[in-house]
């Protein structure tokens, strides 16, 4: 019986156990189907961070970490895909209407991005202030400090003109920089600008300079001429040394604006500058059925060199070359600059024909011919030539047999193949052109001379070298340290007998053809007459801008 009771004992122990067995498994199962269910605690559903505006089929991982830690890790971009925001707001959005509107002016408007476009050394201050119906202003000024030290200023120029909706000038748009300015306690009138390109591989970089009237209150425009050969790229920086050498704090400049242009000449016409001088005389001459119209052109001694030309040159002449190229410029211009205005302006009235009377050209480089030909030969009026002592000759090889030999030739093309002596026939009267670049006139040209004039019409004579007349002498010895640099008796040339004889048949026969003589060489405007009637006309420099338009016209 015992027996018994232990196997029924046993039986409901394993009963028991598998019973317990079975209620565990269901509550595995519960929990597990609990975990699976597609909805978790809501203590998890909160994102470790927020996103304005995410897309609703964004969804993040839920955190397993404590809330400070899930707002402070960065979220695993393996366990989710970052969501797009709302597009920022543009920085040309907040610059004010006044902003930039054409990446060729920069001008400048009060706003709090300034900062991060304007750059001051600690010599400098800076602000955009109101100046009256000129409205936005820069207005740059010496900082009191310490130590007084040239002030500049850094414009991010490419930086701003993205944020006013702008795409920044090319490189070679930017051949000047015209600043529009006004000055206030300012003793030194230096403006310097630095512009940079740093959007290629290697950083460009040029600097100009210009001047300024420290005395002048109103606006006036400074010229700095920056690129002068084309490059690609674009303009990134700006640089602008306001005040040089400032004495005290406080010394103010204003910019309204900065303008970029291709060209000097472009620049000047938009300052309103008389890029030309205009002077006049008239020709009467009995007979005439008609009336004519010349344009005397005269030194304008353009120096313009090639890398060609100082390949073939002497470092002495490369270098003495490039002084007189600065030294004859003009309001800014080197003369090859305004050289091809000129003969523009001859164009534009329609002028019968030139006078060239010599230097036209400082010395025979090939840049030099080549402006030369070209600019004679684009223009419709005929041109009648003479050669000045500059013309042909270097300085280092002046008036030798090298240079009669190798450059007047150079010059046959213009002369009708004789440099020494030619001349246009006209209806009623004759243009001759004789060489006496040398301050004299050879017997074989005085010949020749002497033969037209028996043709018996009247005849106007271009020279280089003025005849001297007592009246003309006090002016050349005042522009030439005391030296008579005419020709004639008490002059240039005076033991020449066939000087003598020529100055004769032009100054003093009275029975003379000659009816009007134009010069240059002395440099500037005069008027003269000469012992038997005959006037002599100089005209001004060329390079100058100076320039005499000549009407011959019937005889009342």
């Amino acid at each position: 019986m015992l027996k018994g009771i232990m196997n029924m004992k046993n039986k409901l122990s394993r009963a028991h156990w598998l019973l317990v067995g079975m209620l565990t498994m269901i509550v595995c199962l519960g929990l597990f189907c609990a975990c699976d269910s597609g909805n978790p605690p809501t203590e998890t559903t909160a994102p470790a961070h927020s996103v304005t505006n995410a897309p609703a089929e964004v969804t993040e991982s839920p955190a397993t970490e404590s809330p400070t830690e899930a707002t402070t890790e960065a979220p695993s971009t393996e366990a989710h895909t970052e969501p797009p925001v709302t597009e920022p707001v543009t920085e040309a959005e907040t610059l004010p209407a006044d902003k930039p509107t054409d990446a060729l002016v920069l001008t400048f408007c009060d706003t709090p991005l300034n900062g991060d476009f304007i750059d001051p050394n600690t010599a400098a201050t800076f602000e955009v202030v109101q100046d009256g119906d000129m409205g936005s202003v820069l207005k740059l000024s010496v900082a009191d400090s310490k130590r007084i030290s040239d002030p500049f200023v850094k414009i991010k120029y490419a930086d701003y003109m993205v944020a006013a909706g702008l795409e920044p000038a090319a490189w070679n748009d930017c051949g000047v920089a015209l600043v529009l300015l006004k000055v206030e306690g300012v003793t030194n009138n230096k403006l310097e600008m630095t512009a940079s390109d740093k959007s290629g591989e290697k950083t460009k970089t040029v600097r100009a300079s210009g001047f300024y009237k420290t005395g002048k209150q109103d606006w006036q425009y400074v010229m700095l001429p920056l690129v002068e050969n084309a490059a690609e790229g674009t303009l990134t920086e700006l640089r602008l040394d306001f005040v040089d050498n400032p004495k005290a704090p406080g010394e103010t400049v204003y910019v309204k604006s900065i303008t970029f242009v291709k060209d000097k000449i472009t620049a000047m016409n938009m300052m309103g500058a008389e890029l030309l001088h205009v002077g006049f005389a008239t020709v009467e001459i009995p007979g005439l059925t008609e009336e004519f119209t010349f344009v005397h052109i005269t030194d304008s001694h353009v120096s313009a060199f090639s890398d060609a030309d100082i390949k073939s040159w002497t470092s002495a002449r490369h270098t003495y070359n490039a002084a007189r190229r600065n030294a004859f410029t003009a309001d800014g211009l080197y003369a090859e600059e305004r050289f091809p205005l000129l003969f523009d302006y001859a164009d534009e009235i329609g002028a019968d024909g030139l006078f060239l009377t010599g230097d036209l050209i400082d010395f025979p480089s090939e840049k030099n011919m080549t402006l030369l030909y070209e600019n004679i030969n684009r223009v419709k009026a005929k041109s009648i030539f003479c050669l000045g002592n500059h013309d042909w000759n270097y300085a280092d090889d002046y008036m030798t047999g090298n240079a009669v030999t190798t450059n007047r030739p150079l010059f046959n093309d213009l002369t009708n193949g004789d440099p020494y002596f030619s001349y246009a026939e006209y209806d009623g009267f004759i243009v001759a052109a004789i060489d006496n670049s040398s301050d004299v006139v050879t017997q074989e040209t005085v010949d020749k001379f002497l033969a037209l004039c028996e043709k018996g019409k009247p005849i106007i004579l271009l020279l280089h070298v003025p005849l001297h007349v007592d009246t003309l002498e006090p002016d050349v010895r005042k522009a030439w340290g005391n030296r008579n640099i005419t020709m004639g008796p008490g002059a240039m040339g005076s033991d020449w007998g066939s000087v003598r004889q020529f100055y004769d048949a032009v100054c003093v026969d009275e029975n003379t053809p000659v009816v009007a003589v134009f010069a240059g060489h002395v440099h500037f405007n005069h008027e003269d007459t000469f012992p038997n009637g005959v006037k002599q006309y100089i005209t001004s420099t060329g390079y100058t801008g100076d320039l005499r338009v000549v009407t011959v016209k019937p005889a009342n």
